[in-house]
């Protein structure tokens, strides 16, 4: 019994973990369990597919581990006030560039609302002639707006009532349009003069669904504008093609198969596609033609039938003439905005300047030379 005790106690530990190891192994594949992975070691699916081995360098084990290197930008004083200082100066150079660049557009603005009186449609009564002066040449294209003042079009009731489906052709039921265009979804709904369809004769059901229905539609503006010289002998045509964008040309609105007989308007009308666009605030301007030719300066005439009424909510109309630049028509709220931003940066600057000039004179004074009297 001794002896055998002695031989234990000099047995190789390793020997005496054969024979577990042999039951471990003689188990079932089900039964196995996979050895524990220590914490240092690389797990097994993280290898090299050509030798078989673990590659701890390999961008999949150290995205599997999260063993890549890290970037955290800790800026000082000095660099704050730099990075501040530049983004100032950049911000405050790209308004002021801003600002010269819109200065070289030239707009011509003239209300007509409060000139012509309003004239019922179909009516032979002459077009009321408004006169422009235009004191600088103007290169063409030149780009024709109307401009509108105290129109909320972006009211929250006022921006949903319309259906997508129906403006891109496709048949909506009279449920698809109470949900969709209320409170306009009946042709009876809409207004007086929107009684017959887009071929000019067909009388319009009243009970059917309007086509297109909603307020949006029903609102539109729809004065015309004839453009001459002074005189009045010559006409300067104004163009309705491509004043929309493409994508809403093509593949947003499309004419219904009866359109001619069910559609009290054209929706493929540019200006339809136009006025179908939300602006952000009450006052906005609509691309609503082009002139392409220069306009020398002189006096022209813009003989207006005035149909649409915006006295019954204080409204303004305006003609605009305009042309652009790289960045397009006259952007002072951008070049506002970046000047205002701008010197908030310089500012910040000159605060964690002071900042650190007060924090280092702080720094200096030495408190034990200061000596204490007392009476």
């Amino acid at each position: 019994m001794q002896q055998q005790q002695q031989n234990y106690q000099y047995q190789n530990p390793n020997q005496l973990a054969q024979p577990q190891q042999q039951v471990y192994n003689q188990r079932s594949p089900q039964s196995q369990l996979p050895p524990t992975r220590l914490p240092n070691q690389p797990p097994q699916n993280a290898y090299n597919k050509v030798t078989g081995n673990v590659d701890p360098n390999s961008m999949k084990y150290r995205l599997r581990n999260q063993l890549i290197s890290g970037f955290a930008f800790l800026p000082n004083i000095k660099c704050s006030i730099i990075f501040s200082l530049c983004v100032g100066l950049l911000l405050a150079v790209l308004g002021i560039v801003v600002i010269i660049i819109s200065s070289t557009v030239i707009e011509v603005d003239k209300r007509y609302d409060d000139f012509c009186d309003i004239i019922a449609r179909g009516s032979s009564t002459t077009p009321c002639a408004l006169k422009i002066d235009v004191t600088e040449e103007m290169s063409k294209p030149v780009y024709f707006y109307l401009g509108v003042q105290n129109f909320f079009q972006n009211h929250r009731l006022y921006v949903k009532s319309y259906s997508a489906n129906q403006l891109y052709g496709d048949d909506i039921d009279e449920d698809t349009a109470k949900s969709k265009c209320s409170p306009i979804y009946h042709n009876s709904d809409l207004t007086s003069y929107q009684t017959t369809a887009a071929d000019g004769s067909t009388a319009l059901v009243p009970g059917a669904v309007a086509n297109p229905c909603g307020l949006i539609a029903r609102s539109i503006i729809d004065d015309e504008f004839v453009l001459t010289d002074d005189a009045g002998t010559t006409t300067i045509p104004i163009s309705v093609e491509n004043i929309a964008w493409s994508v809403d040309r093509d593949h947003k609105f499309k004419r219904n198969g009866r359109a001619g007989t069910r559609q009290y308007i054209d929706v493929e009308d540019e200006r339809f596609i136009n006025w179908m666009s939300f602006p952000t605030s009450d006052n906005w301007k609509k691309l609503w033609g082009i002139i392409d030719q220069d306009l020398p300066v002189g006096t022209y005439t813009f003989h207006i039938k005035n149909y649409y009424d915006v006295l019954g909510f204080h409204g303004e109309k305006h003609v605009i003439l305009s042309n652009v630049t790289v960045l397009g028509g006259t952007s002072k709220l951008l070049a506002v905005l970046l000047v205002i931003m701008g010197s908030g940066y310089i500012v910040l600057a000159a605060v964690i300047a002071v900042f650190k000039w007060y924090k280092k004179i702080s720094n200096e004074i030495n408190t034990s030379n200061i000596e204490w009297k007392w009476d």
